[in-house]
């Protein structure tokens, strides 16, 4: 695909010389069945890794003769991230309710004695 006519930084290769598809070629296909259903607009969300890729892809929408404008690429921060910002917020929260339970606890011991 001659993509550097689109922005991207180098051409890209769809089909290996062995006629092996690359990645890109699984993603012209699904993005081709994305645009023939006619929506006005389409969006995708990938990680920030990827932001490289969006040239090459809007490429081949644009090949394919659609409008690539109409593909909006969302990038998201890598969701460990988050997800370890949450265990850390559910561990405080878990160690505060044991101690409240253990000071409960502790409280009931004496009050028994």
């Amino acid at each position: 695909i001659a993509s550097t006519k689109l922005g991207d930084d180098s051409d890209r290769v769809v089909v290996r010389s062995d006629g092996r598809p690359t990645y890109l070629a699984g993603d012209i296909i699904y993005h081709n069945v994305k645009f023939a259903s006619g929506y006005d607009n389409y969006i995708n969300i990938w990680g920030a890794d990827h932001h490289g890729y969006i040239p090459r892809l809007k490429a081949a929408i644009n090949f394919l003769g659609y409008d690539e404008s109409k593909l909006e690429v969302i990038l998201m921060q890598m969701v460990m991230q988050v997800m370890q910002e949450v265990l850390i917020a559910a561990t405080r929260l878990l160690l505060l309710m044991t101690s409240r339970v253990a000071l409960r606890a502790l409280k009931l011991q004496r009050a028994n004695n």
